[in-house]
């Protein structure tokens, strides 16, 4: 990423130099992706992503719902099952179990082994399951010495089917150079 940002900043007329003891201005760049839907990835650092696809998939967050989520959902039906007495300490023990699963993504990733979707089997809104709304946020601070000048920042995001997290991290920096250049012209 280090690499593709120095011929971006090269193509816009920006002197790269090659150590930052000879840099008169230092940029410091800050970002993540993340994804939910289909495929979930929690904030990750942009660099891994970038530089090999295959990082956004092992960041992948199996996750079906939170602990708070799934521990409220359990405490429902036991009451309403306490309520009804239909034998609710043994619902009580599977919904503890359950909320462990969701929580923790063991329930995901044996959806996901089973060859079901990880959030299970869909019922209805089944084509929203498919699709993954993917975010790439980059953030630069230009300094002079240790004064901060500026900050620019970008952001891509898409909602679709296909999993393209390098091409959102690269529309964000593309992004992000362009403002650069754009305050440094004022």
């Amino acid at each position: 990423m280090t690499q593709y940002l120095r011929e971006a900043f090269k193509s816009k007329g920006f002197e790269v130099s090659a150590t930052p003891s000879q840099a008169r201005y230092r940029m410091v760049l800050n970002g993540h992706f993340k994804s939910k839907g289909k495929i979930t990835v929690p904030d990750t650092p942009l660099g891994p992503i970038f530089d090999d696809a295959d990082a956004a998939m092992k960041a992948r967050d199996y996750r079906t719902a939170s602990t708070g989520e799934a521990l409220a959902e359990g405490a429902l039906l036991i009451q309403a099952a306490e309520r009804f007495n239909t034998g609710y300490m043994n619902l009580m023990g599977v919904e503890i179990i359950g909320a462990i699963f969701s929580a923790t993504g063991i329930e995901g990733r044996l959806n996901a082994m089973t060859g079901f979707h990880p959030k299970g089997i869909c019922i209805s809104n089944c084509e929203d399951w498919e699709f993954n709304r993917q975010h790439a946020r980059v953030e630069a601070y230009l300094f002079e010495g240790v004064t901060q000048l500026a900050r620019f920042g970008r952001a891509a995001e898409t909602y679709q089917p296909e999993f393209v997290p390098q091409e959102l991290i690269r529309m964000a920096l593309d992004g992000t150079v362009n403002a650069v250049f754009e305050g440094a012209q004022k």
